[in-house]
């Protein structure tokens, strides 16, 4: 379920917790009927990689099988980025890079993303060589099924 945290509860960094453009998006694709059906829950792995588990997805109103898996971020730079974990509408899980920038009055800018479900945004903090849960904040929007009766 799509969490953004509280200043406070942020793990990494102060900037895990405000509202950006990404989590408008990914609110939006809930009514698009773009979300998560069941699991796909991202949890840190070894080095820089991102587990995710094996869940399915709706997409534009199909449900695709997702069968989970391991993926490694690229190498972590000088500066702060996030990276953003996701599925697409053929089952394929891949990691979309985020742009590493910091400076005091502006964040890393978050990448954008098409036709994907956002499982969850990453913090890959400078010269990282690990992650930890701190870095991965969940975004999956689970849409459930709704019985109108009848």
């Amino acid at each position: 379920m799509t969490f953004i945290p509280n200043e406070a509860d942020a793990g990494i960094d102060g900037e895990q917790s405000e509202l950006d453009s990404v989590d408008l998006d990914v609110i939006l694709d809930g009514f698009r009927l773009r979300g998560v059906k069941s699991g796909c829950a991202v949890t840190a792995g070894s080095n820089l990689d991102s587990i995710v588990a094996a869940g399915s997805i709706l997409y534009d109103g199909v449900t695709v099988a997702i069968p989970g898996g391991t993926l490694s971020h690229a190498a972590a730079g000088a500066q702060l980025r996030f990276d953003l974990v996701v599925a697409d509408s053929s089952g394929t899980l891949s990691i979309i890079n985020g742009t590493a920038f910091y400076s005091s009055t502006y964040g890393p800018s978050l990448p954008t993303y098409s036709n994907k479900v956002v499982l969850a945004i990453v913090t890959i903090p400078a010269n990282a060589t690990s992650l930890t849960s701190s870095n991965i904040v969940d975004h999956r929007i689970v849409i459930g099924t709704v019985d109108h009766g009848g």
